[in-house]
């Protein structure tokens, strides 16, 4: 069974269907992307056992589902959430950004698997700026008194809406990706208010000159920590040091509260290495894209201003049934938004969706 979900309503806990999604976040939430799974085009599998939820994307080759972050679900229900998936949608699913637990099990119900980058995060106990390797990260920290600048965090109502758009646009206008939204391994901005997201914002006098949208990720219904998702500065010559500065103030707040961590986000195609069961021609085009795709992404500069927090990196994982590399990396790059070619925008997203399991105890 198929219900359809208002495209607004994605952080509305008045939806039964969201309210249930809502509370498997809290409760099962505990890698950072785990809130992305509130954006555009998203789909909700449920079942007694948990969530999981997906997008679609049409290729030359057919639809192909995109699992983006790890089941909703007790560790313990994995297996039995994934199988009752692959039993009720019959679409060919592709698995991104899922952690070595999920990545694991997915081998053994016979998907490939390939590394796909690594997420960098922070112990915000044991952070310090400290040491010649921090040097970079120290001269951000000192932003405020060098220039007079200060982060606040603001609710929607205090922030001036035409800086904000204005920031954005020139941030997009900057990047090779500026005619859309990046999506799925990271969250689309939302210019509201939407609680429980954190919003920093860094002003010199009453001028903005950035912004930081951090989304929570949980452990049985607590924050542990919290997720930079969305950066956006002013381009110019110290754009990574404000964007560093705002963290870094964020940071100290968090920790004040007693959160224990911090994520920078994944980094993709960052660190790729040889994995058992791999597509060979996957990795070396992972490899290539990272070294010479930097006009399609920053793949490397965003991997190096990661590198400079010294955070702690652990390897996120895609893992494919058995499709065709092309399709593969058809979907992959379409559906994430790094590749948008206007002839092709028929090959879109689906609606967002619900899709109610009804194999209990099967």
């Amino acid at each position: 069974m198929i219900n359809e979900i208002a495209q607004d309503s994605y952080s509305s806990i008045d939806d039964p269907d969201l309210k249930l999604i809502h509370s498997h976040v809290e409760l099962y939430g505990t890698q950072s992307s785990s809130r992305f799974v509130f954006q555009p085009g998203v789909h909700y599998f449920t079942s007694e056992f948990g969530v999981l939820c997906y997008s679609t994307q049409k290729t030359p080759w057919g639809v192909t589902n995109v699992v983006f972050t790890n089941p909703l679900c007790a560790a313990k229900n994995t297996a039995t959430l994934l199988a009752h998936y692959f039993r009720t949608v019959g679409t060919p699913t592709i698995f991104i950004g899922v952690d070595q637990f999920v990545s694991d099990i997915l081998i053994r119900m016979g998907h490939r698997c390939n590394q796909i980058g690594v997420e960098s995060e922070i112990d915000l106990s044991a952070f310090t700026l400290k040491g010649s390797d921090k040097k970079q990260i120290r001269h951000a920290s000192n932003f405020g008194k060098r220039t007079g600048a200060c982060v606040k965090e603001l609710p929607w109502y205090e922030v001036d809406k035409a800086q904000v758009s204005k920031i954005s646009r020139a941030w997009r206008d900057s990047k090779r990706t500026a005619s859309r939204e990046l999506r799925l391994l990271t969250r689309p901005p939302v210019f509201a208010q939407e609680n429980p997201v954190r919003k920093f914002y860094c002003f010199q006098g009453d001028t903005l000159l950035g912004y930081v949208f951090f989304e929570p990720y949980y452990r049985q219904g607590k924050i542990i920590g919290y997720c930079a998702n969305i950066i956006r500065c002013l381009p110019g010559k110290e754009s990574g040091t404000v964007s560093d500065y705002i963290i870094l103030e964020a940071m100290k707040k968090f920790k004040a509260e007693g959160v224990a961590l911090l994520s920078l986000g994944i980094s993709p195609l960052a660190a790729v290495e040889p994995h058992p069961g791999e597509h060979k021609s996957i990795r070396n085009l992972a490899r290539w894209l990272f070294k010479n795709g930097n006009k399609l992404y920053a793949f490397q500069g965003l991997a190096y201003h990661k590198s400079r927090y010294r955070p702690t990196q652990s390897t996120w994982y895609m893992c494919t049934p058995n499709l065709p590399v092309l399709q593969i990396v058809y979907t992959v790059l379409f559906s994430t938004g790094i590749i948008n070619i206007p002839f092709l925008e028929r090959f879109s997203l689906g609606k967002r969706s619900v899709v109610h399991n009804d194999l209990v105890g099967s």
